[in-house]
């Protein structure tokens, strides 16, 4: 009679050090890669929405210029004793800095110019942002009628210059670009190259540019 073998037996075992280790890398691998791409996603989210708002912000100047915008102002802009006036400014525009305005804030300011451009810039230091971001002014000639705080860890950089100023004047909205550099530059520049980074402008991070030429309607041309 012929003997037949013994099925063997199949045990499972369970999973090796090992095995659990290269679980546990490829997840923290996984989980690390998710987590950057998230934060890039953010990153030029941020980035595009002050671009557009730069942008934004510019175009609005020159057209509350063509349209002969009113606004009210606190400066007496009538001279007529009123401290309270309702009245079409001298220009409005657009002041950019590349350093803190109020002391850790990057501030896009769009403003009303009552002083009849005489300086060609925005008089940053005579203004105030009281109640709940209500813009008024004390003791300006200028009038805030909307700022901007640029993201933190965004910088702006406007090719080499400290500050510069979009002035457009009513009714066709002429154009006038005020650059300022310390020392001063040699000549005007022919155009405001605005830049917008993420922590720094030296190629390495995401920015987006918007160049206004001078001798131009001072439409922006974004890229």
């Amino acid at each position: 009679m012929q003997k037949t073998a013994p099925l063997k037996s199949f045990q499972r075992h369970g999973f090796t050090l090992i095995e659990i280790l290269i679980v546990i890398v490829l997840i923290g691998i996984l989980a690390v890669s998710g987590v950057n791409g998230i934060s890039g996603m953010q990153r030029v989210a941020k980035l595009n929405e002050a671009y557009a708002k730069i942008s934004s912000m510019i175009e609005q100047a020159r057209g509350f210029a063509v349209n002969g915008k009113q606004v009210t102002d606190y400066t007496d802009a009538n001279h007529d004793g009123s401290t309270i006036d309702k009245t079409t400014a001298n220009a409005y525009g657009v002041y950019l800095q590349t350093t803190a305005y109020d002391g850790n804030k990057l501030v896009v300011v769009l403003f009303a110019d009552y002083n009849n451009g005489s300086k060609d810039r925005y008089d940053a230091e005579q203004t105030a942002l009281i109640n709940d971001n209500l813009p008024t002014s004390v003791n300006s000639s200028d009038y805030v009628l909307e700022y901007y705080e640029i993201p933190d860890n965004y910088v702006l950089k406007l090719d080499g210059f400290d500050n510069a100023t979009f002035l457009y004047y009513p009714p066709l909205g002429r154009f006038n670009l005020q650059m300022n550099k310390t020392p001063a530059p040699p000549a005007p520049a022919d155009f405001a190259l605005i830049s917008v980074c993420y922590k720094a402008c030296d190629g390495t991070n995401p920015q987006k540019q918007i160049k206004i030429y001078r001798n131009s309607s001072g439409l922006p041309e974004k890229s």
